[in-house]
């Protein structure tokens, strides 16, 4: 895989726990979407390796974005979920860089392509359950929430690659 415009450092905090910080690799900003979901993450995750393999497919989501000039930020700020053209594009585009120059996935690729898809997934589900704003509708916040993940999820389903057996 090439070198990514968002890069991950891992490094460890003063209380000993394992941290990640995910910043655009050219000028050092740290990602605003990167830091929330991490702070989340370094909550819920116990083990380093789990939390690094969650930021490691966002930092695959967030390079996708930046690549292609999507403010992805905006967009999961503002609790909206990918659309269906978002979520196809990304996957065209993590496709193309887990191939890294062979015509197709090998059973490696594919399980790695995989992997990174559902973790952008959980990743977007997870701002969209804590920013979207379904105050404008006269539906419950949670019939709201669940028809937008329900159509995501469909949508993000619909990329992932079966893998072949020998």
């Amino acid at each position: 895989m090439r070198a990514l415009p968002i890069t991950l450092r891992r490094f460890q905090a003063p209380d000993g726990s394992a941290r990640g910080l995910l910043l655009n690799a050219r000028t050092y900003e740290p990602s605003r979407v990167g830091s929330l979901y991490e702070a989340s993450l370094r909550r819920r995750c116990g083990s380093p390796n789990t939390l690094y393999q969650s930021l490691s497919s966002a930092q695959i989501l967030l390079s996708w974005a930046q690549d292609v000039d999507f403010d992805i930020e905006d967009r999961l700020l503002s609790g909206m979920p990918l659309d269906l053209a978002d979520i196809e594009g990304f996957s065209r585009w993590l496709e193309a860089h887990c191939c890294a120059g062979a015509k197709t996935l090998g059973r490696s690729g594919i399980k790695t392509y995989n992997a990174y898809l559902a973790g952008a997934q959980r990743m977007t589900t997870w701002f969209v359950d804590r920013f979207h704003d379904s105050s404008q509708s006269p539906l419950p916040r949670g019939v709201v929430l669940d028809a937008l993940q329900k159509s995501a999820k469909r949508a993000w389903k619909a990329q992932r690659i079966k893998e072949v057996s020998d």
